[in-house]
């Protein structure tokens, strides 16, 4: 369904394919105008369910090009966008890891760090993360900074796909070790109002990730 589709799309063109595009060809571009953001609603037509087959075989054009339509039934892409769209197709795409079932995962210390190696390097990575009844502001819970909770809810719970777009290794100094200590800046695509303070942000464990993240592609 369209609300199923969204937040995949959100996460491999909005976030994912615009910093790649401007920080590895166009530095000097102003992300805060459209022209400059990818259009989630663009991979909603070429590719089927697979943003990724949409951005390698179709590319991709800006939000003011094609503008976001929350139910994904606009008009289809003319033959003038679909050419626009060829200069910024992906060369290619990998797992980082992907895991099957559900969690809890054993994602190893090797796969954090080459994550952090991967956003180091100055990609961002689309991550598949299990949000459970828990969550920082879902329902009635209470914003939150960093997210380590003591006891992982499973269920019920929701699949999003998300980002990583940062890490710090010391965002929660309190923490008993490492795992606790550390974690990854993650963008949900609800918008600047989730969240609180962290206006669409949040500071996830190492600990969580290692357990609720399924999926990490770049």
């Amino acid at each position: 369904s369209p609300g199923d589709r969204t937040c995949q799309l959100w996460a491999a063109a909005y976030y994912q394919l615009t910093q790649h595009i401007k920080h590895f060809n166009h530095p000097e571009w102003d992300l805060a105008n459209p022209q400059y953001r990818f259009s989630p609603a663009f991979l909603s037509y070429p590719g089927g369910v697979d943003p990724y087959a949409a951005l390698t075989s179709e590319g991709c054009v800006d939000m003011a090009e094609f503008s976001y339509n929350p139910q994904l039934n606009g008009p289809a892409p003319t033959a003038d966008q679909l050419e626009a769209a060829k200069p910024y197709r992906i060369t290619g795409y990998d797992s980082v890891w992907n895991n099957a079932g559900g969690p809890p995962f054993t994602n190893s210390q090797q796969l954090i760090n080459d994550a952090k190696e991967w956003l180091a390097t100055g990609h961002i990575l689309d991550v598949g993360i299990v949000a459970g009844t828990d969550f920082p502001d879902w329902g009635n819970n209470p914003p939150a900074h960093f997210y380590d909770p003591e006891f992982l809810v499973f269920s019920p719970a929701a699949d999003r796909q998300v980002n990583f777009c940062g890490f710090d290794d010391n965002i929660n100094p309190s923490g008993a070790d490492q795992d606790h200590q550390g974690g990854f800046l993650m963008v949900n695509s609800w918008g600047t109002n989730w969240n609180g303070d962290m206006r669409g942000y949040l500071w996830m464990s190492y600990a969580y990730v290692k357990q609720c993240v399924a999926n990490c592609t770049v």
